[in-house]
């Protein structure tokens, strides 16, 4: 999920936005809109979409390390708790994508953006954020007994780069 400051959307993102949903949400709108499905705008939880609110809340840093995995088809990108815990979660490699410094308007007053971060070592999303711009992605999670969790488990055991 993505939010921006209302006036502050750059136009190549509000040309992304209106060609994969048909529209561009209204100031405070939120909707939820998934490729040639439709938008809906009756939206279960809907505090949870005020990203600067849930960013401003998050207490734990991740660090984003060199480390790729795949799960399916789903190229993933680990990712490590910082300050004391070595957690391991990781996110999508299309979330980190996203993250363009290159596209990032110094001149406008913008400012890199801080995260990943979460709620807490276990949280459920992560959380990027600057004056203009919140990006929330969803973890990637792993069964338990399986090789991968146990990979997991061992690479919290291990301060990764």
């Amino acid at each position: 999920m993505i939010w921006f400051v209302y006036d502050k959307i750059p136009k190549e993102a509000k040309a992304a936005i209106i060609e994969i949903c048909g529209d561009l949400p209204d100031k405070v709108e939120v909707f939820k809109a998934i490729k040639d499905m439709g938008n809906q705008y009756e939206i279960e939880q809907r505090e949870i979409f005020n990203l600067p609110a849930a960013f401003k809340g998050c207490k734990t840093t991740f660090r984003i390390t060199k480390l790729l995995g795949q799960q399916g088809d789903k190229t993933i990108r680990f990712l490590q708790e910082e300050n004391g815990g070595n957690h391991v979660t990781a996110v999508s490699e299309i979330f980190m994508d996203l993250i363009d410094p290159g596209a990032i308007n110094y001149d406008g007053g913008e400012y890199e953006p801080f995260g990943p971060v979460a709620a807490d070592a276990t949280a459920p999303f992560m959380y990027w954020g600057n004056n203009t711009c919140y990006l929330m992605a969803g973890v990637r999670t792993t069964g338990q007994g399986d090789e991968e969790a146990a990979f997991w488990k061992f690479l919290e055991g291990t301060e990764i780069i």
